[in-house]
This record gives structure tokens, C-alpha cells and sequence, in this order.
């Protein structure tokens, strides 16, 4: 009899030791899991406008604002005439356009002055993708985009400009007359858009250009 009181009592402990186990493995469980209170930032802590970092401005309003660096490593033509040098990143571009006809170029070099002459246009072109641009259309690509920004121009109000070319194949249809352009810009001044900032370029050289060829 009394060994079966025993055995109950030592039953009895260990279920009640077992219990406590289990509800301190609870307690623990969600002490671990229970969230931290998200902590209240006051007015005087958020930060103001002045203190969020500053984005720099687009690359499209920053060409708007860019000066010229009349330096080019690339060059080409077509028409009749258009002749232009461009930088490797095509960024930045000048270009010269004569009307053949209008101005009466020939192989016998002409001086021309660029603030008097109808029909010769000189111009520089700050953006991206120069040469997709819908805008920029005088460097002679054969495909342009709509999305490419629209660039900012300089254009020449003052200098000359000598241009000569080569005699070219006038029996051949209109799109393969090649022959080629060279031209010599002098003492060239370029204004924005705005008319207010200048650039001077002191000389620039296209020489032998291929031209003649119409794109597309």
C-alpha cells in the first residue's frame, strides 16, 4: 500500500514538472517573438526638405547650361554639303552646312562670311546621343529617335568660312554623286540660345570629306 503511494506521488511530480517545463517554453517563445514598439519620432526629428540629398540636375538640363569644349575626335558628311566632327561620346558636335547651288561652291576655294551668307548655317550641339537626335539632324544618320533629349545649340553668328570640293559625277543618280568637302572655319563665334553666352573657335579644318551620299 504504501509503495503505491509512493509510485503516485512520484507519477504526480513529474506530470507537474512536466507542466512547468512546457509553460516556461511558451513564456520564452514570446518574449523572443513579441515585436519592439516602433519608436515615435517627433516633428523636430523628421528631416526637413534642406537636409534630404540634393539629385544632380538631368543631363539633358545640364547640356542647356554646358559650354562648348570645341574639341572632336570623329568627322563626316553627306548631302550636298553637310560636313561635321563629333566627340567619342557623342556629346557634342559641330556641323557645317553649305547649299551647293546657293553659295556656287566649286573646286576653287571661296571664303565665305558666315554672318552675311545665305545658305550656310554653322552650328555646335550639346546632348545625348548627338547623332539619333531629331534636332541635331546634320550629322548624317539614317535613323533618329524621339525619346533622345532634345540638345542645346550654339550657333555661328560671326567668322568665314573657306569651302572647295571635288569634282563629282553629275551623270550618276542624285544619292551616289559623291565627291568629297574640305572647309576652314576662322575666327568663329557661337552664341546659346539665349543669345547671351559666346564661345570663340579660332580654327577648325574638315578636309576631304565624302560627301554627295543622302541618307537613307
Amino acid at each position: 500500500m504504501k509503495n503505491q503511494k509512493g509510485l503516485c506521488l512520484i507519477g504526480f511530480l513529474l506530470i507537474l514538472g512536466a507542466l512547468l517545463l512546457i509553460i516556461g517554453g511558451v513564456v520564452v517563445w514570446e518574449k523572443k517573438v513579441t515585436p519592439s514598439p516602433t519608436p515615435f519620432i517627433t516633428p523636430a526629428q523628421r528631416p526637413t526638405p534642406t537636409q534630404l540629398p540634393k539629385m544632380p540636375p538631368t543631363s539633358a538640363s545640364s547640356y542647356k547650361t554646358s559650354i562648348p569644349t570645341l574639341i572632336y575626335q570623329k568627322s563626316g558628311g553627306c548631302g550636298n554639303i553637310v560636313v561635321y566632327k563629333i566627340n567619342e561620346s557623342e556629346t557634342e558636335g559641330i556641323s557645317v552646312e553649305a547649299d551647293k547651288d546657293k553659295v556656287n561652291l566649286s573646286t576653287k576655294p571661296k571664303t565665305f562670311d558666315i554672318a552675311t551668307t545665305a545658305g550656310l548655317v554653322v552650328q555646335i550641339f550639346l546632348g545625348e546621343n548627338l547623332r539619333e537626335s531629331m534636332k541635331a539632324t546634320s550629322f548624317c544618320n539614317d535613323f533618329v529617335s524621339p525619346i533622345v533629349p532634345e540638345p542645346a545649340v550654339w550657333t555661328a553668328k560671326t567668322g568665314r568660312a573657306t569651302i572647295n570640293i571635288s569634282k563629282s559625277n553629275d551623270s550618276a543618280p542624285v544619292w551616289e554623286r559623291g565627291y568629297t568637302a574640305t572647309v576652314k572655319l576662322k575666327n568663329v563665334r557661337f552664341y546659346d540660345e539665349s543669345g547671351v553666352n559666346s564661345v570663340v573657335l579660332d580654327e577648325l579644318i574638315f578636309e576631304n570629306i565624302s560627301v554627295g551620299w543622302l541618307p537613307g
